[in-house]
């Protein structure tokens, strides 16, 4: 099935993807639920966990978070993906097991720029296979990344995922 990025319905994402046999499993999280990209700062944080199953595997397995103090270190131990987009370079930590096929999925500026703000406050990105993951993180009074965002950047995986199958 097509998912046109520009022809879902903005006021009712999560459904649109249901259309296309996208399932949600949408939890709450805090600060104690650890994970590859984890906060030691020590701050109290809350947000949401979106895990999405696809209806057929993406080709890609990838992870993104915040490009931290010791994500920084540990890129003397081992390389990591560069994009040439040196915001993004900057802000965001990429662990991937396709370099070539990750490359290709962040050359649309719109994915890189959802991904940004995904992990902007300590939030993460995890595509493996079937599965999207994006945890989002609430520091204090800042808003969590709204939910058409999310539906906007699964659409995007998608479509990356036609674009592979089809030989794009």
């Amino acid at each position: 099935m097509s998912v046109q990025l520009l022809h879902y319905d903005s006021e009712r994402p999560l459904p649109t993807l249901e259309a296309a046999g996208v399932r949600l499993v949408r939890t709450p999280t805090s600060n104690n639920v650890r994970g590859d990209f984890a906060d030691i700062s020590g701050l109290i944080k809350s947000g949401e966990r979106f895990e999405f199953t696809l209806p057929e595997s993406t080709k890609l397995t990838a992870a993104f978070g915040q490009e931290g103090v010791v994500k920084k270190l540990l890129k003397f131990f081992q390389s990591e993906l560069q994009v040439g987009d040196p915001a993004f370079d900057d802000a965001v930590f990429i662990s991937t097991g396709d370099e070539e096929a990750t490359e290709r999925f962040l050359e649309d500026k719109e994915v890189r720029e959802l991904i940004m703000d995904f992990v902007r406050d300590g939030g993460s990105v995890v595509i493996e296979g079937k599965s999207v993951i994006v945890d989002l993180m609430n520091k204090g009074l800042v808003p969590l990344v709204n939910e058409p965002d999310v539906a906007r950047f699964v659409c995007h995986v998608m479509a990356f995922r036609e674009r592979v199958a089809h030989g794009g």
